[in-house]
């Protein structure tokens, strides 16, 4: 790797964008080079069985708990488990484009999305082949569920084990048809490479691409076969009693917001309707079954409300019974509306379309879709990459902040950057035209994000030699872009029902007048003020009851208090009464109105509180040892006091290193595995103008301190891989003055004063540009990543922290952690109640389950960052994270908590913020500041009577 020193040497680091571009062969670059190719005659069928090579291969394994359904005309199967891969081989009689599918069936397991990796003739034609997506069938678990204020929601979503065909096609709604491949005649092999869930697998099928046929075409040929309308009375169907759905999180909600939704309701929520902001990316799919008991032409009409796109349309695409019925039904546009609207399924010219439906069962089936927007997705992504790839290589030039008195020579310095910033500002141009043509008005906030970019780049044009000066406006115009890019692919849609009318007929539709109106809004704002809404659920006729404090938000307790109803009292008899409170516990213990137990409290209370005889020592259950096997071997440190422990852990988060795969790639770095690699790639990448970051939380209020020590900086992790320890083994006092301590804040500090590296900095934005191509930060960006930059998606990874060589060249790279953990107050009644509560709260099955409730209805974003191992383990990572992310926990090792230290975190970032800021003496300055720490926690332990 050629490090760049000056502005020569640049050049041999800055490659030309089109190099750029050369290395990801993406399936836009494939469409390219088989253009020419015809499309296929035939299809054909392997059968599963018949492969010719296959690692940890099972067939037709019904033993055990997986309960396999019957394949379609029972056909054998084999099943597949993670991390296993199997061939076939198959001759094509005639050379042409084909569609690949397979017939599959999910088994129980992981229950996120499975994915695999396909092969043809032993090459991965393309990128997107190396992640591909077979989705899952979810369907409502039984009846609706009540709250403690009478509010219905969504019974818990369990799977549907059934057989389905899906074909090879983009899971981020790129391309709305699935893949073409190119095959030659003669014989080919194709590999399936199992990534992650289990599934078993009947057939492949290398079909002919379909051709839809008009919605004309379609009717021409009903009139020819004499099919007739249907004439009899409408039927409806609701929303919310879809039968399938393609991800836990489509499920039924309830708006009280109107009288227009069928059925409304004043007094209590019920559930009245499907979608919003759970149904929105592409591929999302729900399902509704319909007897049919006479056989005719029918008009299609759907009650929706789509408020979330101003100005804009979202896009569904209706199956009837699982396959297209013709052109016009595959991107329906829904167009902004703030209330309830009927619209038919209709032609271009606005006539609603008949469907024939033969008697017996059918499905009706919606897919989102983005329609025309998924051409603009594509070209605006390709866009986007190389606009932070321009960004990046100004910035290896001008640094962060640039000389306003130098001239940089930006276009002589970067190969091709004029006609690159002409290319990307037309293309820009023309995306916002066509967004103008889709909604049919002119502006809009999407055109004038593009146009504000291009602007900005034609600016920089025009005063050649002054383009540094707009360094600024790019990055922020580019961010603008990369954040509309993630949110254009979001396509909500709220469906009240789905109608099936005459042809001769109009839907019938009620809506209020002006009047019914007003008293509706009246009534519900009257009927506001009798609701509890801190209020949790006892329960009934149940032997004992325990009160559980929560410092949440009102879904979370929802989701908790339903758990505890359908699991915990039901199998106990103890009934919970759960309340959202703000108060302090210290508060409810002196004026006697505490709980019996708290949850998800801050990393430093328990032990502030249990010196205060506050709490129950847990140790004194008989089978404490038993729960505490479900966590991590250190997990329980931050809770014990005084040979007693206090508290459950709940909730655990460490540090891991997240790299741009791209940009190592492109400048020939590797993962660093120890300091001293850590380094030399920080020297590489600052050299071209680029940073790291490394995590640092400055205290700015008491919650901040509550956090713990291990939480809010990597100095407590560089000292334990320097085989040092914060406090004493007595834990009467820091080691901040020893010489491992001194070393670890030495190097520690060095970091930021010999390095440079930034104190505060915005991972999101920063990371996603390039800017920042390598950052130690929590694992939970892990989820924020995965969803809201999608032009840098299979463009990074996550690792283990690096950490320091030892004597038997290993490598120690143990981090601290944070997290909360759950108490039982000591004056509680309901004890040994409580504690079987914690034991139900930390499980994993309770875990799991209300992680997975909780991104059901607000996202992966949302996911609980538990401390139980195996619910850790069954929730959703991609790749090889999972892998990564348990080789880091393990070595996980965890900070006591002391009385007064508190002031521990606050003498550490006043030493730090002495030695960075001010240039005091780093040794000097931590040994001085060691002193403040143990003179509090000494006075707090005589305080409180320890020795």
């Amino acid at each position: 790797t050629v490090v760049a020193g000056n502005d020569k040497e640049q050049l041999k680091i800055i490659k030309p964008l089109k190099d750029i571009e050369d290395n990801t062969h993406t399936y836009a670059g494939y469409l390219d080079e088989i253009l020419s190719y015809p499309m296929a005659k035939e299809s054909l069928i392997i059968p599963a069985v018949t492969y010719i090579k296959g690692v940890n291969v099972e067939l037709n394994d019904e033993s055990g708990d997986i309960v396999i359904p019957a394949a379609p005309l029972n056909k054998k199967y084999i099943i597949l488990n993670e991390k296993n891969s199997m061939t076939w081989k198959f001759e094509v009689e005639e050379a042409g484009l084909y569609n690949i599918g397979l017939t599959y069936c999910p088994l129980p397991g992981r229950e996120d999305d499975l994915q695999i990796a396909m092969e043809l003739d032993g090459q991965i034609l393309f990128d997107e082949l190396q992640t591909l997506a077979l989705h899952r069938n979810w369907a409502n678990s039984g009846k609706s569920r009540i709250d403690p204020q009478g509010n219905e929601f969504a019974p818990e979503q369990v799977q549907c084990y059934r057989w389905s065909t899906q074909f090879m096609q983009d899971a981020g709604g790129e391309y709305n048809d699935p893949y073409l491949f190119a095959l030659s005649e003669g014989a080919h092999t194709i590999t399936i490479k199992s990534q992650l869930g289990t599934y078993a697998i009947t057939e492949l099928n290398i079909c002919v691409p379909k051709a839809l046929k008009s919605y004309m075409e379609i009717r021409a040929a009903d009139k020819s076969a004499g099919y007739t309308d249907y004439m009899g009375e409408q039927i409806e169907i609701q929303g919310e009693d879809a039968n399938l759905k393609s991800t836990r999180s489509l499920v039924a909600l309830s708006d009280m917001s109107s009288p227009d939704v069928d059925p409304a309701f004043v007094r209590h929520g019920r559930l009245n309707y499907i979608g919003g902001n759970n149904w929105q990316l592409p591929g999302e799919a729900l399902t509704w079954n319909i007897d049919i008991k006479q056989a005719g032409h029918y008009t299609l009409y759907f009650k929706y409300r789509q408020s979330y796109l101003i100005n804009g349309e979202t896009y569904r695409r209706l199956l009837v019974d699982g396959q297209p019925i013709f052109e016009e039904a595959e991107s329906i546009a829904f167009p902004y509306t703030t209330g309830w609207k009927v619209q038919p399924l209709s032609d271009a010219d606005g006539e609603a379309c008949r469907i024939y439906l033969s008697p017996g069962l059918h499905t009706l089936s919606m897919v989102v879709t983005m329609g025309p927007m998924a051409d603009i997705n594509r070209k605006l992504e390709s866009v986007v990459y190389q606009l932070g790839e321009v960004y990046r290589q100004i910035v290896m030039i001008t640094g962060d902040s640039p000389d306003a008195n130098r001239d940089y020579n930006l276009f002589g310095q970067i190969p091709n950057l004029k006609e690159n910033l002409t290319k990307y500002s037309v293309e820009l141009e023309n995306i916002a035209r066509k967004l103008e043509d889709i909604s049919g008005k002119r502006g809009g906030t999407g055109a004038a994000i593009l146009r504000n970019m291009s602007a900005t780049m034609n600016r920089m044009m025009d005063f050649f030699y002054q383009a540094q000066q707009y360094k600024g406006d790019f990055y922020n115009n580019y961010c603008s872009v990369s954040s509309w890019l993630s949110e254009m692919k979001k396509m909500p849609l709220d469906i009240d029902k789905l109608m099936l009318v005459s042809p001769e007929k109009m839907a019938e539709t009620q809506y209020a007048n002006i009047p019914e109106k007003i008293a509706f809004s009246v009534k519900r704002f009257l009927l506001s003020f009798l609701s509890d809404y801190g209020k949790g659920s006892a329960g009934a006729n149940v032997e004992d009851t325990v009160t559980v404090w929560v410092y949440w938000g009102r879904d979370q307790a929802r989701i908790l208090n339903y758990l505890a109803q359908d699991s915990f009292t039901a199998k106990n008899n103890i009934g919970v009464n759960l309340k959202i409170v703000n108060a302090s516990l210290v508060q409810a213990i002196l004026s006697g109105r505490g709980p019996d137990c708290a949850l998800s409290m801050s990393r430093s209370q328990p032990v502030n509180l249990a010196m205060r005889s506050a709490l129950y020592d847990l140790t004194n259950f008989e089978d404490f040892e038993a729960v505490t096997k479900r966590f991590m071997p250190t997990a329980l440190i931050p809770y014990t006091y005084n040979k007693g422990i206090y508290a459950l852990p709940d909730t655990q988060q460490f540090y891991m290193l997240f790299y741009r795969t791209d940009i190592f790639a492109q400048m020939g770095l590797t993962v660093p595995k120890s300091w001293e690699e850590f380094i030399y790639i920080v020297t590489v990448l600052q050299r071209n103008n680029m940073n790291v970051g490394i995590p640092y939380t400055s205290i700015s209020d008491t919650s901040t301190t509550d956090a713990g020590v291990g939480a809010l900086s990597l100095f407590p992790t560089i000292l334990q891989q320097m085989r040092g320890s914060l406090y004493k083994e007595d834990l009467s006092g820091t080691n901040l003055s020893s010489s491992k301590a001194i070393q670890a804040f030495i190097f520690w500090t060095d970091l930021y004063t010999k390095y440079s590296l930034p104190k505060t900095y915005d991972f999101y934005n920063r990371f996603r540009t390039g800017e920042l191509p390598m950052a130690i930060t929590s694992y939970s960006q892990y989820s924020l990543l995965s969803v809201a930059a999608p032009e840098i998606n299979n463009k990074w990874a996550m690792t283990e922290v690096p950490g320091f060589l030892q004597e038997d060249e290993s490598i120690n790279n143990t981090v601290t952690g944070g997290g909360g953990g759950s108490v039982i107050l000591k004056n509680s009644k309901n004890k040994q109640a409580a504690w079987e509560f914690l034991k139900w709260w930390t499980s994993a099955d309770t875990q799991y389950r209300y992680s997975t409730n909780l991104e059901s209805v607000l996202g992966i974003a949302a996911r609980a960052q538990t401390a139980n191992i195996e619910a850790f383990g069954r929730m959703s990572w991609k790749g090889d994270g999972l892998e990564k992310l348990m080789k880091q926990w393990e070595n996980v090792k965890e900070l006591p908590e002391v009385p007064g230290g508190y002031f521990t975190a606050r003498v550490i970032d006043q030493a730090f913020w002495n030695t960075v800021n001010q240039n005091t003496n780093p040794r000097e300055t931590i040994i001085s500041w060691s002193k403040t720490a143990d003179e509090e926690i000494a006075r707090k332990r005589k305080e409180y009577g320890l020795k």
